[in-house]
């Protein structure tokens, strides 16, 4: 069997280098931030400013941003990234759920209720062990089956989420039955055919 401990080690280095450079770019990006510099060049909007001029993906803009966000009111956040403490994903969680806090029940929190759930979510596992601790925080009611729950636009393609009942979902399973000798289609395919 061929020995990969060379291998191994250099991807444990590359991966401790990732940690410093992504803490390294968050720290910037907050300062661009604060500056107020995507404005300045004609951006309202930063994510669209980390896309068009520093040449992000639209999914590395939105979860820097998010980043972003809670580093404003946990200013060491790149350090504790950089260290290990924290992933990106953990960070993404959070952010989602502030969000969503906001959004669905107008909740807001201050700088010191941010630091607590930074805090709190550090000492999860891992981003999902993050989102279950999340959702017990949660002043979020269950969500009527008319409630949309996201709306994004991009690229000729567009992304809508949103509960269904049980009777709805069979419905549209049997109507899927019903089209399969069209094929296998995905379900965006067989509601456009109706």
């Amino acid at each position: 069997m061929k020995n990969y401990d060379t291998l191994i080690s250099e991807t444990q280095k590359l991966v401790r280098d990732e940690k410093a450079l992504n803490a390294q770019i968050l720290e910037n990006l907050r300062t661009l931030f604060q500056a107020r510099v995507h404005i300045a060049r004609g951006f309202h909007y930063f994510p669209e400013f980390c896309i068009k001029t520093l040449g992000m993906c639209e999914s590395t803009a939105h979860r820097k941003f998010e980043a972003l966000k809670i580093s404003l009111s946990v200013p060491d956040l790149p350090e504790r990234m950089a260290a290990g403490k924290i992933s990106q994903n953990k960070v993404t969680a959070l952010a989602q759920f502030i969000r969503e806090e906001r959004q669905l029940v107008g909740r807001k929190f201050s700088t010191s209720q941010v630091v607590e759930l930074v805090e709190a979510v550090q000492k999860t596992d891992s981003g999902i062990e993050a989102k279950k601790w999340l959702a017990t925080q949660s002043e979020v009611v269950e969500r009527s089956t008319q409630d949309v729950v996201t709306f994004q636009r991009g690229s000729g393609n567009h992304r809508l989420e949103f509960e269904i009942d049980d009777e709805t979902y069979e419905l549209l399973e049997r109507v899927k039955q019903l089209e399969s000798h069209k094929g296998k289609r995905p379900m965006n395919e067989i509601l456009k055919s109706l």
